[in-house]
């Protein structure tokens, strides 16, 4: 059985390239995050991630503009095993 035990990640993504035709990009997503045991099948979680996104705007075959994207996520939850 796996148990938590206290501890921080920090990731980083290698950068994306575009999908088929669609032109989406993705670089550099981050997260950081923390499990807490608050007993022995319990733990308390918090993480945080920025994720870079950014697509190319066309109309009628021709660039117009860049269209960027780069929400912050938080979550926290509960974790436990049995």
């Amino acid at each position: 059985m796996a148990r938590a035990t206290p501890g921080a990640v920090v990731a980083a993504a290698a950068p994306l390239p575009a999908s088929g035709q669609n032109g989406i990009y993705r670089k550099n997503d981050t997260q950081l995050g923390v499990d807490i045991p608050l007993s022995k099948n319990m733990v308390f979680n918090v993480d945080v991630k920025k994720v870079f996104i950014r697509t190319d705007i066309h109309v009628a075959g021709t660039k117009i503009d860049t269209f960027k994207v780069n929400p912050v996520w938080v979550g926290v939850g509960l974790g436990g095993t049995f």
